[in-house]
């Protein structure tokens, strides 16, 4: 599957991915560390929650890593592993000593419920 980082940010875009399917996601963002320590240095909350340029999710069958690698590069776009599919209805995001856990279905009871709220 693939998902547009839009409204939310990073964190959203990964719980609407795992809201579909029930499962959960272990993400570490520590990849991602240059956005936080480069010139253009962001804090972590607009890492995770930040909406604005074209960012993309993709989930991707283990086995088909290595090909998705291997085809974003020769197009020269980024490419960067960031977390795997678990059974398990938690995401958790880890950032090297911090990590954060929520359960997929409550977070999904509450994304629901305030939409048709706003509505």
């Amino acid at each position: 599957s693939i998902h547009d980082v839009g409204d939310g940010g990073l964190a959203l875009t990964l719980l609407e991915m795992a809201f579909g399917s029930g499962l959960g996601m272990d993400v570490d963002i520590g990849s991602l560390k240059p956005a936080l320590t480069g010139p253009t240095a962001r804090p972590l909350e607009a890492l995770l929650f930040s909406e604005g340029g074209s960012r993309w999710v993709l989930e991707v069958e283990a086995d088909k890593e290595e090909e998705l690698a291997g085809t974003a590069k020769a197009a020269g776009v980024p490419f960067i592993p960031i977390g795997r599919v678990v059974d398990d209805p938690t995401l958790t995001i880890m950032y090297g000593s911090w990590h954060g856990e929520v359960d997929v279905a409550e977070c999904y009871e509450l994304w629901d419920s305030s939409l048709w709220r706003v509505m």
